[in-house]
């Protein structure tokens, strides 16, 4: 009789991308090469994190963590694709990947922001169904 068993392999790469308050990233990674971390300032308004260039590293498994603010609400969309938990008050989202993201974005609330970028993609679709209809009359009375 045969007992199989999986192991799960660790992955080459592990990245931890925590949003602090006053709007800053914090990235920390470990690899095969060794162990770093940064804190910068994020020159957005958006829930974005750039991945610095240490953590690139080959392709491989990555392991990715992000962590939100404490009391911000469970995201509705995340990039890249993250499986979410709440621990301690804080969602965090957890993922493995073939390959190190250049950033990390998550996706605001539906929130007034949100339904205004909803609103001005609606009107550029809209816009331009018109201009194509427009172009196609204008075509065919020529």
């Amino acid at each position: 009789m045969f007992v199989l068993a999986q192991q799960t392999a660790f992955a080459e790469t592990r990245i931890r991308v925590e949003f602090k308050p006053d709007d800053e990233c914090a990235v920390s990674t470990t690899a095969a090469n060794g162990r770093a971390s940064v804190t910068y300032p994020r020159r957005t308004t958006e829930m974005r994190c750039a991945v610095p260039s240490f953590a690139q590293a080959p392709a491989g498994d990555v392991e990715l963590e992000v962590v939100l603010l404490p009391g911000q609400g469970r995201p509705v969309d995340a990039f890249p694709r993250l499986d979410w938990a709440e621990r301690d008050g804080r969602w965090v989202g957890t993922g493995r990947l073939d390959g190190v993201p250049a950033f990390v974005r998550i996706a605001p609330d539906w929130g007034p922001q949100r339904w205004r970028t909803l609103a001005l993609d609606v009107t550029v679709v809209a816009a331009t169904a018109l201009a194509i209809l427009w172009s196609i009359i204008r075509g065919r009375t020529s």
